[in-house]
Formats: C-alpha cells, sequence, structure tokens
C-alpha cells in the first residue's frame, strides 16, 4: 500500500486540476475566474440533463486535446481552452441529444475547438484582440453541414416557444429568467435563476450592464414593435447582453463614458442581428452569438485608432472582474499620476536644493513660470564655500548634470564662457544648454552649463541619467546653478510645459533640517526644499528578490496557505496560489518593489501582502517615508460593497491613503503602514506590518482593519523541482 500512496496522490492532484480546470471553463462563459461561478454554472447545465453531460465531454476532449499537444498550461487552467468546447457540448447536447454517433462527433469538435482556440490566440495575439467564442461558431457551422451526413436530428435550441412563452410559466419573473437561461442555450426560469445568481456573485457591475443591454433592446422594440413578437428577441437580447458586459466592464474601465460605448455596441450588435437574420435562415443556419464576437472585435480595432486612450479607458493589464479591473485602474492613478507617458527624475546626482521654483520671484514668470534652478547646499544651508568671490567656491559647480528622461539631442549651445561670480550674459541669455526631444511637443532643456563641458551631440540618444554636461555659470546666471524646464518647441525659451518629477525624494524641512526624508510620486519642487532622485540599493533589493518557481507556506489565522513565485508569459512576475486561482503581480523596477491588484479570487495571504507590501522605494535611507494608495473596495464589508460597486463606475475616485515606513534590524526588514483617514476613536482605519528576511520574503505580515488584526506567518519555503512545461 505505501508502495501505491505516491501514484494515488499523483492521482488525486492530476484529478483535482482537471475538476479546477472543468469549473473554471464554466466561470470563464461570464468572464469570469471564480471556482464558485463556475459550480453555479455547472449546475445551471444541470437542469437539462443532455446539455450537462454534453457541456462535461465537450470541457473534457478539448481539455484532453490541449494537454495532448502542449498548449500553454496556464491558459488550459484558466479554461481558455474549454470555453468554445462548453458551447459545443450544450448545443449538441440540446439540438441532437446524445446517442452514440452524436457524443463522437462531440468529442471530435470539441478537440477541433481547442486546437482553433490556440490558432485564434496565435493570429489575434499581435493584435491583442481576444479570441471569444469564435472558435465554437466556427465548428457548430460545421457541425450542421455534417448533420445530414452523421443521420442526426438537428432542432433550434431557441424555437421551442413553449420553453419561453408557456402558460405554466406566465409570471413576469419567470419569463425574466427563462431569458437569462437563454445566454447558455437554456430557456428555463432554474437555469436562469442559478445563472442570474452566478452574474450576481461574480460582478454587481455586470449585473449593472446586463441590465443596460437589456434595457436597450427593449427601448429598441418600443421604436420597433415587430421585434417585440419576433423569434429574434431571445437572440437580440443574449448578444446584447454578453455585448454589454463585454464592452462595458471586461475591455473597458466601467465609467459612464464605458456604459455609454456599451449601448451603441449592443446597437450595432442589434442590427446586425437584424440584417443577417433572413440570409442566414434561408440557408438554415441560426444566429447564435455572430453578433456578439462581431460587435466586440470591431469596437476593440475601432479603439485602436483613438489618439488618446480614455474615455473610457481600455483594460491594458491582466483583467479581472469589473470592480477589479475599475479599482486596479483608479489606484494606478493615484499611486502613479504621470503627467506625461514620459517620466522625469531629476536632472542631478544627489541633494540638491530648490533655489526657484515655478512662479519664481527673479526670472520664472509668465510662459517660463513652469521652471526650476537647483544649486548644492552644505549641512549649514550655505551655497557657497568662503565667500563665494569666485565661481568655483560654489558648491554646485562643475557637478553632472544628467537627461531627466530618455530621448533625442535636438539642439545644444557649448560655446558660451562662464560669468564672472555675480556677472550676467544679457545676450545670451541661456548660455550653454542641451534641448532633448521626447514626444512630440514635449521638449526638456537644462541650461547654464560649463563652456565646453557638454558631452553629447544633436541628433544623439540619449538614455535617462546619461550624462549632458556639468553645471556652470553661462548666460543670465550671476552663480553657478542649474537651470530644468519642459517646454513645447526646440528652441531656448519656447513656453514651458508643467513638469513633476517622478519618485523623487524631499526632505521633510529645508536643507538644514535632519528630519524624515519622503518620496514623492510627483514632486514639484518648491524653493528652499532639499530634493534627490530615489538611489538604488542592491542590498535592500536583496530582501525582494526571489527565485523563480519557489514556494511558501503561511499560517493564516486558523489556515494554511500556500503561495508560489511565478512568470506569466509577458514576463511579469507574479504570486499565485497553489491551485492557481488567484494571482498578485509585482515587479522590482525603476527603484522599487511595487505590487499590483491581483486577478481572481484574492485569498487572505494575497490581501494582506497585497497592502502591507504596496510599494516600497529600493533606497538605503533609514529614516524614509512615502504614500501609497490602497483600493478601498477590498476593505469593506458585504453589504456596503455591493453598493459601492454598482455606483463606483460614477464615482471620481476610490482609494484609502496609507502612509508607510521602513527600518532595517540585521537581516530583517520591518515594513509599517497606517491610513491616514481614522475610525470614531481617532485611530488609523487601518495599519499594516510586514517583517522580511533578506534573500528569503516575508516572515510575517498583518492587516489591522478597525481594530480587528488578520496576521500570516511563514510556516516553510521550498524549491519547486516540477519542470516548468508551459509555453510561453
Amino acid at each position: 500500500m505505501a508502495a501505491l500512496r505516491p501514484w494515488l496522490l499523483a492521482a488525486r492532484g492530476a484529478a483535482e486540476t482537471v475538476v479546477r480546470a472543468l469549473v473554471r471553463t464554466y466561470a470563464a462563459v461570464l468572464f469570469s475566474r471564480s471556482l464558485l461561478v463556475g459550480v453555479l454554472l455547472l449546475m445551471a447545465t444541470a437542469t437539462a440533463p443532455r446539455a450537462f453531460v454534453g457541456g462535461i465531454l465537450g470541457v473534457l476532449a478539448a481539455l484532453g486535446a490541449a494537454w495532448l499537444l502542449d498548449l500553454d498550461r496556464e491558459a488550459l487552467r484558466d479554461g481558455s481552452y474549454g470555453v468554445s468546447a462548453l458551447l459545443l457540448g450544450l448545443g449538441i447536447g440540446q439540438t441532437l441529444g446524445l446517442g452514440p454517433t452524436a457524443v463522437v462527433v462531440l468529442l471530435h469538435l470539441a478537440a477541433l475547438c481547442a486546437l482553433l482556440t490556440a490558432g485564434l490566440r496565435t493570429l489575434l495575439a499581435s493584435s491583442n484582440l481576444p479570441v471569444l467564442s469564435i472558435p465554437f461558431l466556427i465548428v457548430f457551422y460545421l457541425l450542421l453541414g455534417l448533420v445530414p451526413i452523421t443521420g442526426l436530428t438537428y432542432e433550434h435550441p431557441l424555437r421551442d416557444q413553449s420553453l419561453l412563452f408557456s402558460s405554466h410559466f406566465s409570471s413576469v419573473i419567470a419569463e425574466i429568467l427563462r431569458n437569462v437561461g437563454s445566454l447558455l442555450f437554456l430557456p428555463r426560469w432554474d437555469a436562469g435563476a442559478l445563472l442570474l445568481l452566478a452574474l450576481l456573485l461574480h460582478s454587481r457591475i455586470a449585473v449593472l450592464l446586463a441590465a443596460i443591454g437589456a434595457g436597450a433592446i427593449y427601448v429598441l422594440t418600443l421604436g420597433l414593435p415587430l421585434l417585440a413578437t419576433s423569434e429574434l428577441l431571445p437572440v437580440l437580447t443574449l448578444n446584447a447582453v454578453f455585448t454589454a458586459i463585454a464592452i462595458g466592464g471586461v475591455w473597458f474601465v466601467p465609467s459612464p463614458s464605458s456604459m455609454l460605448l456599451a449601448i451603441g455596441s449592443v446597437l450595432l450588435s442589434a442590427l446586425f442581428t437584424v440584417g443577417i437574420a433572413g440570409p442566414l435562415a434561408r440557408i438554415g443556419l441560426p444566429i447564435l452569438i455572430v453578433p456578439f464576437n462581431v460587435a466586440v472585435i470591431f469596437v476593440l480595432l475601432a479603439a485602436r485608432q483613438r489618439a488618446w486612450d480614455r474615455r473610457p479607458k481600455s483594460v491594458d493589464f491582466s483583467p479581472g472582474t469589473p470592480e477589479q479591473n475599475l479599482a486596479y485602474f483608479r489606484t494606478r492613478l493615484l499611486r502613479f499620476r504621470w503627467l506625461y507617458p514620459t517620466r522625469f527624475r531629476l536632472p542631478v546626482r544627489g541633494a540638491w536644493l530648490c533655489t526657484q521654483g515655478v512662479d519664481g520671484k527673479v526670472s520664472h514668470q509668465g510662459r517660463w513660470r513652469h521652471a526650476f534652478d537647483f544649486e548644492v547646499a552644505d549641512s549649514e544651508g550655505k551655497l557657497h564655500a568662503g565667500s563665494g568671490a569666485e565661481v568655483k567656491d560654489y558648491y554646485c559647480y562643475r557637478l553632472p548634470v544628467v537627461a531627466a528622461a530618455g530621448g533625442v539631442v535636438a539642439k545644444i549651445e557649448n560655446t558660451v564662457a562662464d560669468n564672472e561670480s555675480g556677472g550676467m550674459n544679457l545676450e545670451q541669455n541661456w548660455g550653454n544648454y542641451v534641448i532633448i526631444y521626447h514626444a512630440p511637443g514635449l521638449y526638456s532643456m537644462v541650461a547654464h552649463l560649463q563652456r565646453g563641458s557638454i558631452k553629447v551631440a544633436e541628433g544623439q540618444s540619449v538614455r535617462q541619467g546619461e550624462l549632458l554636461g556639468l553645471c556652470g555659470n553661462s548666460g543670465r546666471s550671476p552663480r553657478p546653478h542649474v537651470h530644468f524646464q519642459l517646454q513645447t518647441g526646440n528652441r531656448p525659451g519656447d513656453g514651458t510645459l508643467p513638469c513633476r518629477f517622478t519618485d523623487a525624494v524631499q526632505a521633510a524641512g529645508d536643507a538644514k533640517s535632519s528630519a524624515a526624508e519622503r518620496v514623492v510620486a510627483d514632486l514639484c519642487p518648491i524653493e528652499g526644499e532639499q530634493v534627490r532622485n530615489l538611489e538604488f540599493d542592491e542590498d535592500r533589493a536583496a530582501f525582494f528578490r526571489y527565485a523563480y518557481r519557489s514556494a511558501w507556506r503561511f499560517q493564516v489565522g486558523k489556515s494554511s496557505e500556500q503561495l508560489e513565485i511565478d512568470i506569466d508569459v509577458n514576463g511579469q512576475p507574479l504570486l499565485r496560489t497553489g491551485d492557481s486561482s488567484a494571482r498578485l503581480f509585482y515587479s522590482l523596477s525603476d527603484g522599487f518593489f511595487t505590487v499590483y491588484d491581483g486577478a481572481g479570487a484574492m485569498t487572505p495571504a494575497l490581501q494582506i501582502l497585497r497592502a502591507a507590501l504596496s510599494r516600497v522605494p529600493l533606497d538605503a535611507s533609514e529614516s524614509m517615508r512615502w504614500t501609497d494608495y490602497l483600493p478601498a473596495r477590498q476593505f469593506r464589508g458585504p453589504l456596503w460593497r455591493v453598493v459601492s460597486d454598482l455606483v463606483s463606475p460614477f464615482l471620481h475616485r476610490d482609494g484609502i491613503e496609507m502612509e508607510y515606513r521602513m527600518r532595517r534590524v540585521g537581516a530583517t526588514l520591518t515594513i509599517e503602514g497606517t491610513s491616514q483617514s481614522k475610525d470614531r476613536r481617532g485611530e488609523p482605519l487601518l495599519r499594516t506590518h510586514a517583517e522580511l528576511a533578506r534573500g528569503d520574503g516575508p516572515l510575517t505580515a498583518s492587516i489591522t482593519l478597525r481594530g480587528q488584526t488578520l496576521s500570516m506567518q511563514r510556516e516553510s519555503a521550498t524549491d519547486s523541482t516540477k519542470p516548468d512545461n508551459r509555453n510561453s
């Protein structure tokens, strides 16, 4: 028996993997990854035994074919290869029955669905377009061509009017539920009730969008009364609901503008439905969900032509539920707040003092108001040694000046002599300068450089942080300093643009202060403020370098959770649960360890790590403070969360502002966070705590919400020895 135990454990693990993939395939019909949603949809199909068996056979055949072809294992686990086969199995079970011939046909065509899905994923990847249910449509229409040959009899699943409008179910609610059930080709009130419950558990925003889609069709029938009594009405509604959910909350961030686009897409779907109904009927083909696929694909293609991706904003990250998409996008805006696609750093190295900022008293006025002057001060706040009678006495003189962002050198001046201390050259106002092109209408300029110090040439590409020249005293400059501005053109003196320096470090007081430093996501320095760029520290980064395919096990409350370090097909590192039902993405770049919002049903361990390690600067400073934002949704109670989900697309912002700090004690790094919002007792609404070991990741972490603490404790760390068979 002992010898059989490894085989039994392996068989049990394989069976659990297959069951999870099967259930997630059902959930994927509603664009969900939730196991509970999948179970409810499975139960909905069980109300029609033939559809139930046909759906399961179709999914298993597709998953088996994908596994034999060694297709992407992550897509296998999340149900991507099984959705079309599931719809095919439901359709065959409902229309052809499950005799021996029908089962053989189903198994072969379900495997073909997996093959077509893989091919279309490759074909559409370059355009970043979804496969949707196109494989199902292709295979189902092929099936109808095979029906006469196989001797099977086809009956449209939605043509039995006794199912749709029988007198036994004459109530309005029963009729609505039957129409909901038709989304799975099961026009039954019980199937509709389970499907509606699954949709409610998956996403309240999706329910709102489904109502908007169905409502748009109802309004359309008021203008075209013949549609209300037509056999097209269930098909119109089915395509409208799927189209509204997909456009309004899956591929675009939920918002009033995404809902308007969803309504337009529903009308496009309806127009296409009515237009193809006659031609398809003449050749004996059903409409099915062709309009949904056509409307979504063409709207996504049209959106690619927009000059600016906004109103509505595309989901340009790993999509989750509509609520997750909205929370992630809003939190990203609050966290990073970039004015331009290009991110700008301070054009200097080390700590510098801002001696003139926006709307400065001396020269930063009018069209040149958005500019900054930087100098170096000592611990007493003095800008020079001795009397400052000579330019070389100034601490900033001949210090490096670097590119604030990558770009192409547009224009330079390198021959203007430096002034004596106190003197100015009013004829060559900008002195020696470098102007860099970053994007259309977006240039940066550093001015008053030392003569002959410029290290770049016009037309040369430069990287962020690359040496441009040395600080000097040329042009209209009574003492050495660096002048920086963003501007609209490539000529010195062109109108300035607003500027924010990304993730700059700001001293809490003036240059004489020894108070804590603070990282600011979008810093606009003011006069008297000492600032510097974040300085990457390899030792600090070692606390956040995690070995690929390693695994951690945590005790969370009374349960145990295993988290694994993985990488998705785009090269994005992530933490995922042992069953892969939830993923938490992170990055180690730009001087930060940054945790992004997750996908799937977030477990307590992932929620704790998301809050406690939200964003950590990899700087050696022991007095560092910084602010970050957490999505408020995950910290609300169930009832309030349902209410807030329905109104969240119409809110401007919805995040919790957190104040973080860290300290190093030996080989342990402690990170603590407190929310700016308070509870009724005046205490922080949310507290977080995490302890990490150098090179070994989190040891403990906790969140305290309204006085209630949830902690996680590391049990063990293991390295996976399983081969990585996934295709990338």
